[in-house]
């Protein structure tokens, strides 16, 4: 029986020709023209593309050489939910190969309806027609100790690209994709995850662990988890909130730029959390408005980098992979590379 790796992510358009096509999959209609002409114009102001589905490969390519060094060989490929190659597409091509064991990696790195949950059912679906076929699945990325780690790491990257004099007062912003508010749980784990984790990343970095505030005198008019007394104040935002008409999680990311200018605060730093690769959110959302934002508004402002295909973290997911098989990693004796650093 061979084994192999799929990583599940939503997609994206490879070129300004995709645009469309891709927000008919998303939406599940047409968009209007005028949707279509803004969706494309952020493609095209970040390379015509989105990035995620090339740095998808790229970390299928670098797990799969991990594992080899680990001396775990196996296929790792990648499907998307809304592009090709699709989730089904590429469990029938293994399935082909005569693999009937596959481990399955959300690049989503929170549990969500909207990206865990719906490729967890587009993998039941395709299992439907793969007899003998099992998905194993993998704890959220999140949970890694690699993926905390590199987090903090690119927040202590960004500051560097903040004025001196700024450093110590600009405030830290941790990012992730805002939700509806009505399809969420009571708790919910996307937002009990997203709390858990910032709170891992704030006390990697000397920071208090975060709490409920509202309407502080530091921040006035934000409501937030986080803690504004710390040695830096750090707050957990969300980003990118879709047209529904309905309450999205909050505090919006711009509110709390805002908010940061009009208390006197000289600079922000924002670190994603919410994401393991780059794509629209971060190339447009934050650098383009909110960069652009930071900059009309006077203050100090730097992005920190996402995962991406980082050393750190591909070592984070061979563990994911070592562990959903019962493998065990080479000794120090058999693997010349070692441990990569981040």
């Amino acid at each position: 029986m061979q084994d192999a790796v799929i990583l599940l992510a939503y997609g994206g358009p490879s070129s300004l020709d995709e645009v469309e096509p891709f927000l008919v999959e998303l939406m599940g209609r047409e968009p209007s023209p005028e949707v279509v002409e803004r969706v494309h114009r952020r493609y095209l102001t970040i390379g015509g593309k989105s990035p995620l589905p090339e740095i998808a490969g790229l970390i299928a390519s670098a797990l799969e050489e991990r594992l080899a060094a680990d001396g775990s060989s196996m296929p790792v490929s990648v499907g998307f939910r809304y592009t090709e190659p699709r989730i089904a597409s590429t469990l029938g091509s293994l399935y082909e190969q005569g693999v009937r064991r596959v481990a399955a990696i959300s690049l989503s790195p929170f549990e969500s309806e909207t990206t865990s949950v719906a490729y967890k059912n587009a993998v039941d679906d395709a299992l439907l027609e793969l007899p003998g076929m099992e998905v194993i699945d993998t704890p959220m990325i999140n949970t890694l100790r690699e993926f905390e780690v590199t987090l903090a790491g690119g927040f202590s990257v960004a500051l560097e690209n903040i004025l001196e004099s700024a450093r110590d007062k600009s405030v830290l912003v941790f990012t992730a994709h805002s939700l509806p508010v009505p399809d969420l749980k009571d708790p919910d784990p996307y937002c009990e995850g997203l709390r858990s984790l910032a709170d891992r990343v704030a006390y990697g970095l000397g920071l208090g662990v975060g709490f409920d505030f509202s309407n502080d005198e530091r921040l006035p008019g934000i409501s937030a988890y986080g803690d504004l007394g710390a040695e830096r104040p750090w707050l957990l935002a969300y980003q990118s909130a879709g047209q529904r008409p309905c309450e999205w999680l909050g505090p919006d990311v711009g509110d709390v730029v805002d908010a940061i200018a009009a208390a006197g605060h000289p600079g922000v730093v924002i670190q994603p959390i919410g994401f393991v690769t780059d794509h629209m959110e971060t190339l447009y959302d934050l650098d383009v408005e909110m960069g652009g934002k930071a900059f009309d508004l006077g203050l100090e402002f730097a992005r920190g980098p996402v995962p991406n295909a980082t050393p750190m973290l591909i070592v984070g997911l061979a563990g994911l992979v070592r562990d959903a098989f019962g493998l065990t990693a080479a000794g120090p004796e058999d693997d010349e590379k070692g441990t990569p650093e981040s």
